[in-house]
């Protein structure tokens, strides 16, 4: 129940927020000259049950994208693993794409989770559900992204406002009620993450709006 509720609020208010766009041409118009790290997240690859994991396995995030005419995942940025300490880091030396980002102009929002992943799995715009495994996740936990104006995209995202411009670490946060929408809070700690395998005894967290619009598009 919690989870047809989360995406029928989120429904209800995508067709009240019907300004939301994306942008379908190149996109090739973000600052891409920036070379020196942005941001960056770390952890470790939990793994208590010795499970197999493929050795080319890869860390890559997946950004959640809502917008009034279509909802789509964008794989965008990649990870380096040490298998030997079992951790991962991911360096942005860029912004996001304007695919990767819930658009309102000139203001955007980008949700991005992270994955461990199948090689084979791709990257760019995903809007149906793909055949590569996805062999883990960092649970309750999304990169948020911020440009523009806040105030331009509270009627999707209310919870903006606590976050600052740019790269931003979130925690989810659960509604005390059904009729209310799951939110995120800022998280200053993101070099502390954890990704668990899917299996693993602890389940992982998902039945809030954007990171369930992810694993709905991309996990049959």
């Amino acid at each position: 129940m919690k989870k047809i509720s989360v995406l029928l609020v989120l429904i209800i208010t995508l067709i009240s927020c019907n300004d939301a766009t994306t942008i379908t041409e190149n996109d090739d118009d973000n600052n891409n000259d920036v070379k020196e790290v942005i941001y960056k997240v770390s952890g470790k690859i939990q793994n208590p049950n010795n499970r197999d994991i493929p050795p080319d396995a890869k860390v890559v995030i997946a950004w959640a994208v809502t917008v009034s005419a279509e909802d789509h995942v964008f794989v965008w940025g990649e990870g380096d693993i040490d298998w030997e300490n079992m951790t991962f880091l991911v360096e942005f030396k860029d912004y996001p794409p304007t695919l990767a980002c819930t658009n309102m102009p000139p203001s955007s929002l980008g949700a991005g989770f992270i994955l461990l992943v199948d090689k084979d799995f791709p990257t760019g715009k995903i809007s149906s559900h793909i055949e590569e495994p996805v062999i883990g996740f960092v649970s309750n936990r999304a990169i948020i992204y911020i440009e523009g104006e806040k105030e331009d995209l509270t009627c999707l995202f209310p919870w903006v406002t606590e976050f600052n411009y740019g790269y931003n670490l979130g925690n989810g946060i659960y509604a005390d009620n059904h009729e209310e929408s799951d939110s995120w809070e800022p998280n200053s700690e993101p070099e502390n993450l954890l990704i668990d395998l899917w299996g693993n005894e602890n389940h992982f967290k998902i039945p809030y709006g954007l990171i369930q619009k992810v694993m709905n598009q991309i996990i049959r």
